[in-house]
């Protein structure tokens, strides 16, 4: 490897990339590094999976180098700017115009609060992914579980729902919820 090559790892070496760590069935750990496609391993406990994965990370990069491959930052350390540009039909161009204005909102506004609504009910929906594994590897059937959001309610285009169960028989996803704060 030539002295540039060895000082760009060097560099991406230094860097702490975010990894993700789950147990799978039998006991073992997975652990990945989202921003390095296809960095993984897996070992008996927690941190021999973090373990192996830091070595893949490290022959993940060497390759990358030697390849000439764009090598990502760590998501934690990538910068955004808060702008930019999105290509959508006229059609939903006009109605989210007239939401906007029905709202008495800017457009910007309008769209920004929908990708936050929907940006943090894709995060509940992965928690309750979660939970619902989980309880399923417990053995336990989801069925006759209840659901508690604490200090969340949801809210169907603008009428409270009491029932949490209806939040699972309805299926959580459908654009028809929004989801609020409780006050």
């Amino acid at each position: 490897m030539k002295s540039e090559a060895k000082r760009e790892l060097a560099k991406y070496l230094k860097l702490k990339y975010p990894v993700e760590l789950a147990e799978q069935e039998g006991g073992w750990y997975f652990a990945r590094i989202p921003d390095l496609p296809g960095c993984m391993s897996e070992g008996k406990t927690p941190d021999e999976a973090v373990k192996n994965v830091e070595a893949a990370r490290a022959l993940w990069l060497e390759d990358a180098v030697e390849s000439g491959v764009e090598i990502p930052l760590p998501s934690e350390q990538r910068k955004y700017s808060g702008k930019f540009v999105v290509r959508l039909p006229e059609s939903l161009h006009g109605r989210l115009a007239q939401g906007a204005e029905r709202d008495g909102v800017s457009l910007n506004q309008y769209v920004l609060a929908l990708l936050a609504e929907n940006n943090a009910l894709r995060a509940v929906e992965a928690r309750v992914e979660k939970a619902c594994a989980a309880v399923e590897r417990l053995g336990t059937g989801v069925a006759g579980m209840m659901w508690s959001f604490q200090g969340l309610q949801l809210k169907q285009r603008g009428t409270s729902v009491a029932d949490e169960q209806y939040l699972v028989s309805e299926g959580i996803g459908s654009n028809d919820f929004v989801l609020r704060e409780a006050r």
